[in-house]
This record gives structure tokens, sequence and C-alpha cells, in this order.
């Protein structure tokens, strides 16, 4: 098993075209493709599109379903405050 590394741009239409040359005519192959997005130069992760409070609402109602409570800590801001 051979494993070649690419980095390559996709179209403008957002489709992925790999030419691989293998020097090795009319043979075949079994082929995997692992898509991974390019780490921006400065080693940060990609920005995801989840939003951070979509997933703290996610994790919240998992906790109720479960029966356990997931507090809002603004509220219990505000109670400490009115006391």
């Amino acid at each position: 098993m051979q494993t070649i590394r690419l980095l390559q741009k996709t179209d403008k239409d957002g489709t992925l075209s790999l030419r691989i040359p293998l020097s090795q005519p009319d043979s075949e192959f079994e082929v995997v493709v692992v898509i991974q997005p390019k780490l921006p130069a400065n080693g940060t992760t990609p920005p995801t599109s989840v939003d951070p409070w979509e997933r703290a609402d996610t994790i919240r109602q998992r906790l109720a379903a479960t029966g356990r409570d997931f507090s809002d800590s603004a509220q219990l801001i505000r109670e400490d405050r009115d006391r």
C-alpha cells in the first residue's frame, strides 16, 4: 500500500478533481480518500459553522432529557445580586 498526500483546491462549483499518475497503465487499484480541511498557517483550527450557543442548548437539552439540570449561570448571578 502506498500513501500519497496531495494539497488540492476545489473548483468554483465546490468540486474536487484528482488526477494521480501511478505509472501502471491498465491496472486496478482500490482507492481510499480522506477529506480534511487544510489548517490555516497560524495553526488554529478552521472556523466551524456550528453556533456555540446552539451547541450549549443541545447540551442543555440532553441533560434535561436525563433529568439533570443545566442551570443558566446569568440567572444565578442575578439571584445572588438581588439577595
